[in-house]
């Protein structure tokens, strides 16, 4: 079952007319705004949805229109427009509340989060000490291949889009002396990050190149 917290659960409020999008509490939303106003009221759902449904005569729930489920994002389908204009709540994952005036229209294109430029592109997380290097956890990474002891070649499997490219390397003991991390522009001066992929080499003070146990890479890009 469903649970909100009134005052710390977020909902993000998009307002059609006004194209804008602001932060608020459940409580807020739920209690002192949106439901109130529209006469309607708010059951959780077992599979995690939550159910609006009118409740008396006259405001936003009046016509009968019950609004709920989940739409994945998408707008509200015309079926669900109320009086006071069009809502739609799912708290199964990421908790919306997307509001808008019945008049208006819904935008047409949506920048997903992944797209932002604080989003990673890519990040990997790799045992280098295998013959082929392991996979612990990725995203937008197909594999990793080594060239050489402590050189690895990190595969996208969507290639970014931009050059530009920045990083942050992480690695881990080995050899009996800590180990560092960077790009093998050794190897490749102008081509150690592409589009397509990314080469770094992990090493220490002791012996020079050395596969390490834990390696971590994550890419940013605009």
């Amino acid at each position: 079952m469903a649970v909100l917290d009134p005052l710390n659960d977020k909902f993000d409020v998009f307002s059609v007319a006004l194209s804008d999008v602001a932060e608020v509490n459940a409580q807020t939303i739920l209690k002192r705004t949106i439901l109130p106003g529209a006469n309607m009221s708010m059951t959780p759902n077992s599979d995690g949805t939550v159910t609006l449904a009118a409740v008396g005569g006259g405001g936003g729930g009046a016509d009968g229109n019950a609004i709920f489920g989940s739409f994945g994002g998408a707008p509200p389908p015309s079926d669900t427009v109320g009086q006071n204009g069009d809502y739609t709540l799912d708290i199964s994952a990421n908790p919306m509340l997307v509001c808008g005036p019945k008049a208006g229209t819904w935008p047409t294109t949506l920048t997903p989060v992944y797209n932002a430029p604080t989003a990673a592109k890519a990040w990997v997380n790799f045992d280098g000490t295998t013959p082929v290097p392991t996979i612990t956890s990725a995203y937008n990474v197909s594999s990793v291949t080594r060239y050489g002891t402590g050189r690895f070649q990190i595969n996208f499997t969507n290639p970014l889009s931009a050059a530009g490219a920045s990083a942050i390397l992480t690695t881990s003991w080995a050899s009996g002396w800590g180990c560092y991390a960077y790009f093998d522009t050794q190897s490749y001066p102008t081509t150690a990050i592409t589009n397509y992929n990314a080469r770094i080499m992990t090493s220490n003070s002791n012996v020079g190149n050395v596969d390490c146990p834990v390696n971590g890479v994550v890419i940013f890009q605009n």
